[in-house]
């Protein structure tokens, strides 16, 4: 007998269960040999001798100026925060809204994963002139029965620290002001 037979029946003999199909040798085929690995998507790598923290961060800082961190989104003072939005305005109609005050490199509405307007946007112009321009003139513009609010953009860093000094000279001037119940 041909040597493919005689591999047949060895095989046959070892399931226990008479004749293997045509399809199960298909399937073994395309089966993988050895354990089964989940396939994942190749993630960056640092690879570097070790460093102490104070060392990587100047490392990181002096390649941040090599590549000019954030030099395409320098909206220094022209980028503007519009809130009160009605939910039927769109990226195109807060564009014209703000169209009469120069020109506008973006405009954007905020929006919920669902689609819905959050009711406030960003507008940010080429110049910072055309910016202050369109805060004087919109702030408190009535919009679908809402006063408009509009303000230069702060980051939520420069946000933060911002509230955090409000909070701190509001309780120094609380402290400061109301000592005077004692027993005289």
């Amino acid at each position: 007998k041909d040597k493919d037979g005689d591999k047949d029946k060895e095989e046959n003999k070892e399931d226990g269960d008479g004749e293997e199909s045509k399809e199960d040798k298909d399937k073994d085929k395309l089966k993988p040999k050895g354990p089964s690995v989940p396939v994942s998507v190749p993630t960056k790598l640092y690879v570097a001798r070790a460093q102490k923290r104070k060392e990587r961060k100047e490392f990181l800082a002096r390649q941040s100026k090599k590549r000019g961190v954030n030099r395409g989104r320098n909206y220094t003072g022209a980028n503007l925060y519009v809130k009160n939005l009605s939910p039927d305005v769109d990226d195109d109609k807060l564009r014209e809204m703000f169209a009469n005050f120069g020109a506008i490199t973006s405009a954007k509405v905020m929006r919920e994963a669902s689609g819905k307007s959050r009711g406030f946007g960003f507008v940010a112009f080429e110049k910072k002139e055309a910016a202050t321009r369109a805060i004087h003139e919109m702030t408190n513009t009535l919009h679908h029965g809402k006063p408009l609010y509009v303000s230069r953009a702060q980051t939520k860093a420069f946000r933060q620290t911002f509230i955090m000094k409000q909070l701190r000279n509001k309780r120094i001037r609380n402290n400061m002001g109301g000592g005077s119940g004692g027993n005289q």
